[in-house]
């Protein structure tokens, strides 16, 4: 079990370490010296059990390491305690415990004995570590003549082939290539079913994504939130990313989790819509032109969301009112067969048109034209006789088209009382 209970990390900023003892004296004489506390860690609190896989997620400077460091026992709380029960293996800095002048397999030796194991153990060991990393072609190398991609490979897999109770890994889990990358999330998850404890500091949300049962979130050493569960440590990561959007564009944000979950419901909201909304334009009967526009606005709409035109915009904000609300559909259907019995006009943007046109036919509303308002629809629209009712996508082009005729002419928005354009 890891456990930790109101912790609270401070540090000195302005103490005569940061100068040597003359310059401290000299300054202290002077009065120029000012020593002020810096919490880096304030109030922090999660319990793991045997298993978990603890994702600690924060920007720079929120105090992740500080905090692995303290679980170590490298750094002792001001305030509050931790306790762990087993052996705690952990890989803060890949470069530590190694020697440049040693080879590989003396290096493992050396490494295994910092870590509090026996000689036979770890020379058992070597060949398992030096295969797994993907070394053993290099273990008469001296460790300063390898890459920093071998390096991390090597420091990784010493960790994990010792079969630690407590495993702490300090954004390392993106060591090597893509093929041991994938080996080493496999080895994590091992681990993980194997009971050990594992706490993890990194910026791939997309490992924490795969690997995390619970997530600790920290912002300039104050815990934001911690999930205690795999379907919350999801959300929460999800309201992570978005929060990181923000700081991107202000950098003095604050996490505000109300309002990051109303965003991500929001989020989730608008991309079902979306998806909705390719169905249903896939289920048109269209021509070769018009499935070509369609096929290039299903093309944007996959690009992550990023709508960047009025048609695409509205077509989003469109579907997503009459998926979510059927009975707007039903009440338009109410009021169109107040107004009239005879075949229909529908013109305007064209994608919400033939939308329409397939809700509206489905209802056994017939319809005599549907499409854009180009100047010949315009004239054929003047030509017509035997039409009560034209429904135009926006109100400019029905203001064009009252000119023209004298059919009732409403607009969407009125129709369906709500706003769909701009």
């Amino acid at each position: 079990m890891v456990k930790a209970e109101n912790v609270s990390i401070r540090y000195l900023a302005g103490d005569f370490s940061d100068v040597g003892l003359k310059e401290w004296v000299i300054q202290k004489i002077k009065k120029e010296r000012k020593v002020e506390p810096v919490w880096a860690v304030q109030d922090v609190n999660f319990t793991l059990e045997s298993g978990d896989f603890l994702g600690i997620i924060g920007t720079n400077g929120a105090g992740k390491s500080t905090l692995l460091k303290s679980v170590t026992g490298i750094l002792e709380p001001r305030k509050g305690k931790i306790t762990t029960d087993g052996n705690v293996i952990a890989l803060l800095e890949l470069g530590t415990g190694f020697d440049g002048d040693l080879n590989l397999r003396e290096n493992i030796l050396m490494r295994g004995a910092l870590l509090g194991f026996s000689k036979e153990f770890i020379e058992e060991k070597t060949d398992e570590i030096l295969e797994f990393a993907e070394l053993t072609d290099f273990q008469w190398y001296k460790y300063k003549q390898l890459s920093s991609g071998m390096r991390s490979r090597l420091a990784f897999s010493i960790c994990c082939m010792v079969n630690p109770d407590v495993l702490i890994l300090d954004e390392v889990l993106s060591v090597g290539d893509g093929s041991f990358r994938q080996k080493s999330s496999e080895k994590m998850l091992n681990i993980i079913k194997g009971g050990a404890i594992t706490l993890f500091v990194g910026h791939s949300t997309v490992t924490m994504r795969q690997l995390a049962t619970k997530i600790l979130w920290l912002d300039r050493g104050k815990q934001i939130a911690f999930a205690d569960n795999r379907g919350d440590a999801v959300e929460l990561l999800a309201l992570y990313e978005i929060f990181l959007k923000i700081r991107s564009k202000n950098p003095k944000a604050v996490p505000d989790i109300d309002d990051l979950r109303k965003r991500y419901r929001e989020s989730k909201i608008k991309a079902a819509a979306i998806e909705k909304s390719k169905s249903s334009l896939n289920d048109l009967k269209l021509t070769k032109e018009e499935q070509q526009l369609f096929d290039e606005l299903t093309a944007d709409l996959k690009n992550k969301l990023q709508i960047k035109t009025v048609t695409l915009s509205k077509i989003v904000k469109f579907e997503r009112h009459l998926l979510f609300n059927p009975e707007l559909i039903t009440k338009a259907e109410e009021k169109i067969k107040e107004i009239t019995d005879k075949p229909i006009v529908l013109c305007g943007n064209f994608s919400i048109c033939y939308t329409l046109k397939k809700l509206f036919m489905d209802r056994g509303i017939a319809v005599a034209f549907s499409g854009e308002a180009t100047d010949k629809a315009l004239e054929d629209i003047k030509n017509m006789t035997d039409v009560d009712l034209i429904l135009t996508t926006n109100e400019k082009t029905a203001e064009d088209i009252r000119k023209l005729t004298n059919a009732r002419v409403i607009s969407t928005d009125e129709l369906f009382c709500f706003k769909i354009t701009g």
